[in-house]
């Protein structure tokens, strides 16, 4: 990373740290109340009716909380079949391009989740299931982790920009 900002990457990298420790929690924790509930509808025949709806909160925060650390760091499945043929420059280029489109996205879905968030906060907006959970604490953390994720592809873009000057130079 360039020196002038190596502040906020480790602060942002940090908060992605934690975030991802949390997504370890709540996979833990939703592995193991499926186990739970398996058993419990299954063995003892007392299904628990507010399982699937925590299970399904859990999942989303797994996902989310994870995804622009893991897309930095390039630890996910890709598809390289494009990548492989391309000139260094045309693959610099291909990465600012898409990072600049996942940076596009995730601002709409940032701004869209914190108004959600708003707007379910206002009215009390409950879950439909038995349990009438408040939605705006999962509604906050998707927005949150989304939020996370936008910064993340800010570092990516910064340093596929980076990469790419670097390649016109060579080429030049």
């Amino acid at each position: 990373m360039l020196k002038l900002v190596a502040w906020p990457v480790k602060i942002i990298d940090e908060v992605s740290h934690m975030a991802f420790l949390l997504a370890m929690v709540a996979l833990v924790t939703m592995a193991s109340l499926v186990v739970i509930a398996v058993i419990m509808r299954y063995a003892l025949n007392i299904p628990l009716h507010w399982s699937d709806e925590i299970i399904g909160y859990l999942n989303v925060i797994v996902i989310t909380m994870t995804i622009g650390l893991v897309t930095r760091r390039e630890e996910h499945l890709t598809v390289t079949l494009l990548f492989d043929n391309l000139s260094k420059v045309r693959k610099a280029a291909a990465r600012c391009l898409f990072s600049i489109g996942a940076l596009i996205f995730l601002s709409v879905v940032c701004w869209q989740g914190y108004r959600l968030v708003a707007y379910t906060f206002i009215f009390d907006e409950r879950s439909m299931s038995l349990m009438r959970f408040p939605v705006t604490y999962p509604y906050a953390l998707f927005a949150i982790a989304m939020t996370i994720g936008f910064l993340q592809f800010v570092i990516m873009f910064v340093a596929n920009a980076r990469d790419l000057s670097k390649a016109i130079l060579k080429r030049s």
